[in-house]
């Protein structure tokens, strides 16, 4: 039995530990990246430093947080935590935050990853910074307080996944086209950037209350020309939007794979329902040959995992090749083969063959009837909803809808 002075000097020393190691990151950051955030640091910054460094961090621009005149004090909920200039005062996500500036403006905080060593971990804030396009979130700042880090954000007040599983919101082919258009233009603001986005769902496509589409969620993103590798994203990432390179342990940057999230989420657009609900890897990779049929390309010919699963999926369907896709995304009310091979062209399973962000954007279904006005599909909502709320309200789960509430408005 540990005695109470024994437990007292452990916890000194655990003390001690944490301080220390609170040093020595302070230590990893220079002088004008305190500065920017704000802080003080509590002593020499040293010179040479390999991440985070004077370059690196003085090329970091931020926007100022801007001030509004017409903040709603009631919007918000009663303030937990503080920094110098934010307050934090409601959950949106597992580590995002509602806050709001001093100036008056509503923003989003989240939670920075920081290594068991106590290094804050610079990815995302890489990514944000180097990218400045309408539709990707805005990043204001960057707070550091004793025990926490946050990226203060762009607030936006829904996200894609509540339009697309919402059963009152009607969404018609030009609406979809117009989410298309904006999705993909931020995406090759990003692909411009030698930025691969890497976690693109349609919980991490937010919308403002103005109906501007944002992309957002950085957290995976990485660069594509510097000939790096990315850890196994099925054990990051949801596999139900993975391309299916990822599902089968490609850790090569692909810049592509982004492509076919947009193809799986313009598909959901269509159905109003989720396109797979793979419960892993294997159970994923089945459904994604149930739609698109075999996976073709080098990469699968000599990957083991896949001709397994292959092999036994053929037998499984007496050698039939299924052509499922039309008959899903073929919805009776649009009647738009278009719209099914544009999705089809950034589904595709090759990912040498499959379209660019350029050639999507070129595709003969998005040059005629493009509706980029998404406000309107936002007056069911009395206030913000965001997927994580309206689910957690929501005791019967998402419903379904069994029209698709997908109107044909050709009179427009």
């Amino acid at each position: 039995m540990v005695s109470a002075k024994r437990k007292e000097k452990n916890r000194k020393n655990h003390k001690a530990n944490v301080r220390e190691k609170k040093q020595q990151a302070w230590e990893k950051f220079p002088d004008s990246f305190l500065a920017m955030c704000h802080v003080t640091p509590p002593f020499q910054e040293p010179e040479d430093i390999e991440e985070g460094s004077r370059e690196e961090t003085n090329s970091m621009l931020f926007a100022k947080a801007p001030s509004y005149s017409h903040f709603n004090p009631s919007d918000i909920h009663r303030p937990y935590t503080f920094t110098d200039l934010y307050s934090i005062h409601a959950k949106l996500g597992r580590t995002v935050m509602k806050g709001w500036h001093k100036g008056g403006c509503i923003v989003a905080m989240k939670k920075l990853h920081v290594a068991p060593d106590h290094v804050l971990q610079l990815g995302e804030v890489r990514a944000l910074s180097a990218i400045n396009h309408e539709n990707v979130v805005k990043l204001f700042s960057l707070r550091l307080t004793a025990s926490v880090q946050y990226l203060v954000l762009e607030y936006c007040h829904f996200d894609l996944d509540v339009l697309i599983h919402h059963q009152n919101v009607k969404i018609d082919a030009e609406h979809i086209k117009g989410i298309a258009v904006a999705l993909l233009s931020g995406l090759k603001a990003i692909h411009e950037k030698n930025v691969a986005h890497r976690n693109l769902t349609p919980g991490h496509v937010l919308i403002t209350k103005n109906g501007i589409l944002k992309i957002t969620d950085f957290a995976l993103a990485v660069c594509t020309s510097d000939g790096t590798h990315g850890g196994p994203l099925s054990q990051m990432a949801n596999i139900r939007y993975l391309a299916p390179e990822y599902l089968l342990g490609c850790t090569e940057i692909r810049a592509s794979a982004d492509l076919w999230n947009v193809g799986v989420i313009i598909g959901e657009l269509f159905l109003r329902s989720s396109l797979f609900d793979g419960e892993n890897e294997r159970d994923q990779i089945v459904q994604v040959l149930n739609l698109v049929g075999e996976l073709e390309g080098p990469f699968y010919k000599t990957n083991e995992t896949y001709q397994g699963i292959k092999n036994v999926w053929r037998d499984d369907k007496n050698g039939t090749f299924l052509k499922v896709f039309e008959w899903r995304l073929c919805n009776p009310l649009l009647h738009d083969s278009q719209g099914v091979r544009f999705v089809r062209n950034m589904m595709e399973p090759n990912y040498n063959r499959r379209c660019t962000v350029d050639e999507a954007l070129e595709h003969e279904w998005l040059k005629s009837g493009v509706r980029g006005d998404l406000k309107v599909l936002l007056e069911v909502f009395e206030k913000p909803c965001h997927s994580r709320i309206f689910r957690d309200h929501n005791d019967d789960g998402i419903e379904d809808n069994n029209d698709n509430g997908i109107e044909d408005n050709n009179d427009d």
